[in-house]
């Protein structure tokens, strides 16, 4: 009642799998083959003078105008404005990382920047002025606590002297 069932060495997904990496194979290779060492240039046809090959002197060099386009453009930032001082590095140099490019001079920041350091040498005048104001201060306390216990004293000595005085009835 069971019988065996033969499978075919080519079903239908190992036929579609081995023909769609053949397909992708040959793409690749005919690309490779039919771009190889070639490059392509659009140029717009208004642009291009035919005309008949005439024998001549020979030309070292042929006058063209055209348009240069970068492969790659970086943008730089300043994060503060200013006047270009100098200049280090010219227009399509190789730059490596650190290298200063140009130097900046800006007189707005350098004005700001003298405010700023006037303002903490008065804030530090300020608390040299308000140190010295406190130790006066607490000079002139430890003056007047010293008048006091002087008064302090004279004011015992007269009182043991005149109490004394009482005792004896010298006094009234």
């Amino acid at each position: 009642m069971d019988r065996v069932i033969k499978k075919s060495r080519f079903s239908k997904k190992r036929i579609l799998l081995v023909g769609g990496i053949s397909a992708l194979g040959l793409i690749i290779i005919f690309s490779f083959v039919f771009t190889a060492g070639k490059s392509r240039l659009n140029v717009n046809s208004e642009h291009i003078t035919i005309s008949e090959v005439t024998k001549g002197p020979f030309q070292e060099f042929i006058p063209v105008n055209g348009v240069v386009m970068p492969i790659t453009t970086i943008y730089l930032d300043a994060t503060e404005g200013g006047r270009v001082d100098e200049v280090y590095v010219e227009d399509g140099a190789f730059v490596k990382k650190d290298q200063p490019i140009l130097k900046l001079e800006n007189t707005d920041l350098e004005l700001s920047l003298a405010n700023q350091e006037t303002a903490v040498f008065q804030v530090f005048t300020q608390m040299q002025n308000t140190r010295n104001n406190s130790k006066q201060n607490t000079i002139r306390m430890l003056n007047q606590l010293a008048d006091v216990d002087l008064t302090l004293t004279e004011a015992e000595r007269v009182y043991i002297a005149n109490k004394k005085l009482y005792e004896q009835s010298a006094i009234a």
